[in-house]
């Protein structure tokens, strides 16, 4: 099975073969069942206390050697950015934090998904957008 969990005002489509999933239905699902699973900037959207908890039901979700990809708004390059005048406050305000209720780096996010015996894959940036890819180890990994 594969699902991509994203937040209701994402622009993200449904490729052929996921199914779109949100956070409650999530946590009803079984331990192991997933293939897949496309996380898109729903986690800024968790407050902080929270946030490694979903990391968890998210993690034991998938297979061995299931695939997870995750993305979000790194706070180290959006501050970044704002100290060197490549955006402004209002930009970062209307387009990166609106209604978000948390912010992660890169770095940590990857430790984070290591700590939960997660592989990474690749890591990626986008301007202030970071894309992590992990897998899930088989336990003779």
């Amino acid at each position: 099975m594969k699902i991509f969990l994203a937040h209701p005002e994402s622009n993200r489509s449904k490729m052929n073969d996921e199914t779109p999933t949100n956070l409650d239905s999530l946590n009803e699902m079984s331990d192991a069942v997933c293939d897949s699973i496309e996380v898109n900037n729903i986690l800024d959207f968790i407050f902080t206390r929270d946030r490694n908890n979903m990391l968890n039901v998210i993690a034991s979700k998938l297979k061995y050697n299931g695939q997870l990809s995750i993305n979000g708004n790194d706070i180290h390059i959006v501050s970044s950015f704002l100290d060197q005048s490549l955006m402004t406050l209002d930009q970062v305000n209307n387009s990166i934090l609106n209604g978000k209720l948390s912010i992660d780096s890169t770095s940590s996010m990857i430790t984070k998904l290591e700590s939960l015996g997660l592989e990474i894959v690749r890591v990626s940036i986008d301007g202030t957008e970071y894309s992590i890819e992990a897998k899930r180890k088989a336990p003779n990994e």
